[in-house]
């Protein structure tokens, strides 16, 4: 088993779904609330779709029994790296 957490993978997109969600990405970082901001239609849930698909198909973790704990520590690691304040955590793993 890889213990690597920071093993980098490569996913590639559409240009058609880069475009939706670079659109998407920015409109939450401009709500200044980008936790809480809504979907404007199915092209957005669509373009996020296709992007945890293959996201998800790249990822060995989704099969372990311990994937919560993973994603959770995967959030905390990254939160403290992007300056998140505490309070956004999880109460719970997920799976």
């Amino acid at each position: 088993m890889i213990e690597d957490d920071n093993q980098p993978i490569t996913v590639t997109i559409s240009r058609d779904v880069a475009l939706v969600l670079d659109a998407l990405f920015e409109r939450a970082y401009e709500s200044g609330d980008p936790l809480n901001f809504h979907l404007m239609n199915g092209g957005e849930w669509g373009a996020i779709e296709e992007l945890a698909g293959k996201i998800e198909s790249n990822l060995y973790e989704v099969f372990l029994p311990d994937y919560g704990e993973r994603v959770n520590s995967a959030r905390k690691r990254l939160q403290e790296k992007h300056g998140w304040p505490v309070g956004h955590e999880p109460t719970e793993p997920e799976k």
